[in-house]
């Protein structure tokens, strides 16, 4: 379940750091990301932990739709999904399939009403949520968000998004003192 819950919060992270483009002062990038709304990717995570020489490796894809929610799926080491849709998250794995409302998990509802009002050009929920710093330009880019919430802090202390079309690598500091890194290949 501890893979399912970090894949849980890069869901609307992956969309959160797309739709954080309001801070960009480039109109190039600002399309870039934005475009990433309405994007899939297939990816591959390396998971480190505090104190652990060993690390995590999986793969899978991710399929962001803006007004739809976010589809994780986890190809290896096992299959498993998440999908987080507007006011639902739900978890598939060998043990079957739960369905939480967003409303009991206040952690990740909190992000998706940051990300939805960001999108719908508000900023100032995010701003509750995140502080964002941008670097780059229209080649390459790079995007820090910390959370400003206690509480996701305690999930993460920070993500930092960089890429040029598209986000290319997500890195998660993880508030136990791990590190996920997540790079997006093919796309389709």
């Amino acid at each position: 379940m501890n893979r399912l819950r970090l894949i849980a919060v890069a869901l609307p992270l992956f969309c959160a750091a797309a739709a954080a483009a309001p801070y960009s002062p480039s109109d190039a990038a600002l399309a870039a990301i934005r475009k990433a709304l309405d994007a899939s990717a297939s990816w591959e995570m390396t998971r480190t932990f505090k104190d652990s020489p060993r690390a995590l490796k999986s793969s899978g894809t991710v399929v962001c739709k803006v007004g739809e929610g976010i589809t994780w799926t986890v190809l290896e080491p096992f299959e498993s999904k998440v999908v987080m849709g507007v006011d639902f998250m739900s978890f598939e794995d060998e043990d079957g399939t739960r369905v939480k409302k967003l409303s009991d998990l206040p952690h990740y509802d909190e992000l998706r009403k940051a990300v939805d009002s960001l999108v719908a050009g508000d900023a100032s929920l995010f701003a509750k949520v995140f502080t964002a710093g941008f670097e780059g330009s229209d080649g390459a880019w790079k995007l820090t968000l910390v959370p400003v919430s206690g509480d996701i802090r305690k999930l993460l202390s920070s993500v930092t998004v960089e890429g040029r079309e598209l986000p290319e690598r997500a890195t998660l500091e993880n508030g136990d003192g791990g590190t996920s890194v997540l790079s997006f290949v093919k796309r389709p």
